[in-house]
């Protein structure tokens, strides 16, 4: 999943979830050459459940 707000060529955010149901993020350290850097959402991150659900509801889809 990726963010609409863009950066040059590269979007801000990118967004997945591991086999294990872990929610990442990538945000997006160097617009220049597409560098970023991720890390596993905390659970106290109310966006981290919004994530696992739309991920979820797309995985069903595909």
């Amino acid at each position: 999943m990726i963010s609409k707000q863009m950066k040059g060529q590269w979007p801000q955010n990118i967004w997945a979830v591991t086999s294990d149901g872990i929610p990442l993020e990538a945000q997006l350290e160097n617009s220049e050459s597409g560098v970023y850097h991720g890390y596993p959402m905390p659970e106290s991150d109310p966006f981290s459940h919004e994530v696992i659900e739309e991920w979820n509801a797309r995985v069903k889809h595909d």
